[in-house]
């Protein structure tokens, strides 16, 4: 009934739209872009353009939102609120925390995704200004957006990099600040869910006043939050949202049905690991006798507890990998994190002079301090697989001072020499993986604005320093983890073996032997020793300089012709500072240390192999400095061609053009010389605004944009993993057989390009009175040299190398010094002592994505009361991935849902009261991409569609008070299963529900705001 009643109000919504929002106090039509006739047009901000200055004549499609409409639908963030604009899907950040991987990128930051594709195709902006990234990866953490005096945000959905640069492809977000305000405001709310917990508080205040007669203003504004997070043991699942613990098992049938071993793929939410229990379960390795106990197999007895063995329960098979359902398997993931827990505080200031009649100064700048932390899994060691030449656990000894004795006396009696325990370290036990991360933002923007004649011009300067110092709080030294577990009895008293050796002493005193027998059987002392919390803070510098003069150079007969000339000059710098091993670089000396690989599951390197890391999670080694440097000219001009002629009102031409020269400096592998990657791009863009009459406006744009590669993907230090699993598709050698290991190098890649997008919007926008509006446009976007990672281990990317010859673009993923050939020679030489496979970025793939956006807006009075209705749609039947020798795969209704709604409304009851509605809507979602031609188990395909209501009630006693109360999640929705394909077993679990659903439940905010 509950759902029934919000869909019946998301339909009624979805004929009307709420009142357009305000732009510098103008009534703007939030799509169209439009200002009401009596406004000052001169002082409206047109994104995406420097030449437009009154929004109706915009041909790029703009969605505004003022930061009232934001806050009225969900006080929280700004951040928060725009996750439910129907332009954004696949955000990152909120609801779900990542994990950190190398290069020390913060998964937990709040990140926007124009369309999905790709938060680093669309640009952000503050007023204007480039926002430089936080992350190594390019991404923008909007949590740094100064929200105490923002005014409105813009939503730009066409490319426009001609305009603004690298990165516009998708669109722009334009943060807008209020720049004139007067008086002073406060706001503080509290908020905690119906189960009591997830408790948030903000505090915020600004001030702004005129100085010097009229000549000056000062404004500043400081706020604070914090937000106690949630994880997904604290609370029952099953009781209060469904267990969130679903997973996608089968195989998909690849070879068709009625294959071999076809198991369609279908979701559970108790699938587990048969390898691996919290408790620890015997594993027998390859080559080792059998041994039992009173004829129980000591292999698959598990210490379910501590100390103390039972015959492990098996589950039902799911035709698989290692995973059954139900039993006694474990499972790696008990607190991944749900809403990131993070306090922030921002402070904001802005002060601006007439130095003179034609000459404006301004400067602002904020300081942001954001804390967050996320985690994210157990750390576990599964059982060894057969065919693997690296145990995939513990490798023990009978000998373990630890294994009980009638365990140990079968073992040693029947020739045992060495066993795996599949083990997970819970929760209870050691603390799960994850990492705490505290950003300092300095941002400074500076510059003169005039007037010289007719023209304008301005100047500016921005300059940034970010500081994400994280800490990885369970990496464990992987070194003492194997010290640690490899224990005998001295006297009768459990003790390190590396310590009975003198040769291997002093390389781990202090080591603490570690109980792995039992879900809580390891000391806490032991737990510590193994630690090794590592450091590490990535510094991100920026320095921006650039420059516009815009005018009108002459008039034709329907208007002056404007033209804005810009450059600009900015430099991008970044480095990593550790006091992390080199890890994954530099490999340990298993058998120098005393760690032998007959003992332990330390592997030693060499040839053939690449050994075992430093560090056994989250180590991030240290960066060395890497820079990119950009050069950037543009021109755009708007070109008036009819006015005031039958069916063409007004028509103009807009066009853009920019020339960019980039030039990166840095290395992959540590210790090897700097190189130096050069490369430009031109981009254009012409757009056409005709308005046909009062009522009707037609506009269309077409442009050419581009994304420069980020220090990322130029730049991630190189690191080398051995593969357990994989076969050199060349020679057929296998991994595990005749000594043959695979190395796998993961890094950036100098050599990458620019990729380039080509976007098409038309639209028509249809306003018969000033009380209703309705948009609709249309999109087309392309995007080709895509960068994606690509592994060249794969058995596709092998083969398009070894039949081109060694042509083909994947031949750079490997090295082989005998060469890529299907020659007899080649195929029948392994090259095992030098091959190794690389995975990096590459311009391999094409984006395609298509579709139409809706707003409709509408305000009346009901009772003399004013009355708001806004919809918001966006239909996104395609977003295809296109690369050759890999299989198309079509992310809309996969990870995108193709259609996503808003409504929303809002009513002035009385003078004092108000009431508004927010509703959205996402249609149903695919767990496995349909054009791979994999099976399905019925009911096990789709996700349901799903529906939240927010509403907020705010009663203002007098005018410079406003007291609110509002709920998110009215009907307390749960989220439906989702796993998708690539969450697969339980190892690699997300969260079993979609990211921008809600997990969090019925959720309650009480405020007041005051505004003097």
């Amino acid at each position: 009934m509950k759902q029934l009643f919000a869909t019946t109000l998301m339909a009624g919504a979805s004929l009307f739209a709420i009142q357009p929002a305000q732009a510098q106090g103008a009534p703007a039509s939030a799509q169209a872009g439009e200002a009401s006739a009596d406004a000052d047009a001169e002082t409206i901000v047109v994104t995406g353009s420097r030449v437009i200055t009154n929004g109706n004549n915009s041909p790029t499609p703009i969605t505004m939102v003022t930061t009232e409409a934001l806050t009225q639908a969900k006080p929280t963030t700004v951040f928060e609120a725009l996750l439910e604009q129907p332009l954004i899907a696949a955000a990152r950040g909120g609801k779900t925390a990542g994990s950190t991987g190398q290069g020390g990128n913060n998964n937990s930051a709040a990140v926007l995704n124009l369309r999905g594709l790709g938060a680093t195709r669309g640009l952000v902006l503050l007023d204007g200004h480039r926002v430089p990234p936080q992350n190594l990866d390019g991404t923008v953490d909007l949590n740094q957006i100064p929200q105490m005096l923002l005014q409105r945000v813009d939503l730009q959905t066409g490319g426009s990099s001609a305009v603004y640069g690298s990165d516009a492809i998708t669109g722009v977000v334009n943060f807008i600040i209020d720049r004139k305000f007067n008086g002073l405001k406060l706001n503080t709310q509290v908020g905690i869910s119906q189960y009591a917990d997830e408790p948030t508080v903000n505090i915020g205040g600004a001030w702004g006043k005129e100085l010097f007669d009229g000549r000056g203003h000062f404004e500043a504004s400081l706020d604070y939050r914090y937000d106690a997070g949630l994880f997904r043991t604290d609370r029952d699942y099953v009781q209060k949202l469904g267990a969130p613990g679903w997973t996608l098992q089968g195989n998909g049938c690849p070879g068709g049905t009625g294959s071999a071993n076809c198991a369609p793929y279908f979701i559970t939410n108790t699938a587990v690991d048969s390898l691996g229990t919290f408790g620890g379960k015997i594993n027998q390795i390859t080559g080792q006798p059998a041994a039992s106990i009173n004829g129980v197999s000591v292999y698959g007895l598990d210490f379910t507890q501590n100390g103390a063995a039972t015959p492990f329960v098996n589950g039902s098979s799911v035709g698989f990998g290692t995973n059954q359902l139900g039993g006694g398997g474990g499972w790696n993931n008990e607190q991944v994190t749900l809403a990131t827990p993070q306090k922030f505080l921002q402070a904001f200031g802005r002060f601006d002079f007439d130095v003179s009649d034609n000459v404006h100064f301004y400067v602002m700048g904020f300081y942001d301090r954001i804390k967050q932390y996320s985690s994210f899994l157990n750390l576990r060691a599964n059982g060894a697989s057969a065919s693997s030449a690296l145990a995939q656990g513990f490798r023990l000894t009978p000998d373990n001072a630890f294994l009980p004795d009638n365990i140990a006396a079968a073992m040693k009696g029947a020739g045992v020499t060495a066993f795996n325990l599949g083990k997970y370290f819970s929760a209870a036990q050691a603390p799960v993986s994850s990492t705490s991360y505290t950003n300092q933002n300095f941002y400074v923007d500076a510059g003169f604005e005039g007037k010289l004649a007719d023209w304008n011009w301005n100047v500016s300067y921005v300059g940034t320093r970010v500081s994400q110092a994280n800490r990885s709080n369970q990496t464990w030294s992987t070194a003492r983890l194997f010290a640690a577990l490899d224990t005998v009895k001295v006297n009768g008293t459990p003790t390190c073996w590396v310590l009975t050796q003198a040769q291997y002493a002093a390389n781990f005193a202090g080591c603490v032997p570690l109980n792995p027998f039992g879900p809580t059987s390891a000391s806490q002392a032991a737990i510590d020793y193994v630690r090794q919390p590592t450091y590490y803070e990535g510094i991100t510098s920026t320095y921006d300089f650039s420059g516009a003069i815009t005018g009108s150079p002459f008039e034709t007969w329907a208007g002056p012709v404007k033209m804005a000339l810009s450059g600009e000059y900015r430099k991008i710098g970044y480095e990593l500072r550790s006091d992390a091993p080199p890890a994954n670089i530099s490999a340990l000396d298993c058998n120098a240390l005393g760690l032998l690989p007959s003992r332990t599951s330390c592997v030693q390197q060499s040839a053939t192999n690449i050994g075992t890391t430093g560090t056994y999670a989250n180590g991030t080694a240290a960066r060395s400095p890497v820079s990119q440097n950009v050069a950037e000219g543009a021109i755009e001009v708007d070109v008036p061609l009819l006015k005031d002629v039958p069916l063409a009102q007004d028509v103009h031409i807009n066009a853009a053009a920019r020339y960019a020269d980039y030039n990166s400096k840095g290395n992959v592998i540590a210790g090897t010389p700097y190189t130096t990657a050069k490369f430009h791009a031109t981009t254009w863009k012409v757009g056409l605004d005709w308005h046909v009459n009062d009522m009707i406006t037609i506009r269309a744009t077409r442009s050419k944009d581009f994304r420069a590669p980020n220090l990322s993907e130029l730049y991630t230090p190189g690191r080398s993993q051995g593969l357990t699993t994989g076969t050199d598709f060349l020679t057929n050698s296998v991994v595990g057989t005749g000594g043959y290991t695979l190395t796998q190098q993961i890094g950036g890649n100098p050599n990458l390009k620019p990729e380039v997008g080509n976007t098409t919007t038309a639209g028509i926008v249809f306003k018969p009175s000033p009380r209703f509006s309705l948009a609709v446009d249309a999109y087309f976007i392309r995007i080709k040299d895509a960068i994606v990672f690509v592994d060249g281990s794969l058995v596709q990317f092998q083969n398009a190398c070894y039949d081109s010859g060694g042509t083909s673009p994947y031949c750079a993923l490997q090295v082989r010094p005998g060469g890529f050939s299907r020659t007899p020679a080649n195929q029948a030489s392994t090259n095992a002592a030098t091959l190794f496979f690389t995975n990096a970025p590459i311009n391999a793939a094409t984006l395609r994505t298509s579709g139409f956006d809706v707003e409709m807006n509408y305000k009346t009075d009901i009772g003399g009361h004013a009355l708001g209705l806004r919809f918001l749609g966006t239909y996104q039947p395609t977003l295809r991935t296109l690369q050759p020798s890999a299989v198309t795969t079509d992310a809309a209704g996969v990870s995108v849902p193709k259609v996503r709604l808003q409504g929303m409304i809002n009513y002035n009851v009385s003078d004092e009261f108000r009431i508004d509605w927010t509703t959205r809507w996402r249609s149903k979602l695919a767990n496995v991409d349909p054009l791979l031609g994999l099976q399905t188990a019925p009911g096990s395909l789709y996700v349901d569609p799903v529906t939240y209501s927010n509403v907020n009630f705010s009663y203002k006693p007098k005018p410079s008070l406003e007291l609110f109360f509002n709920v998110q999640n009215v009907f307390n929705q749960k989220p439906p299963p989702y796993a998708p394909q690539v969450t697969g077993a339980p190892g690699s679990l997300s969260v079993g529900f979609y990211p921008s659903d809600d997990a969090i439940g019925r959720y309650f905010i009480l405020g007041a705001r005051m505004k003097l």
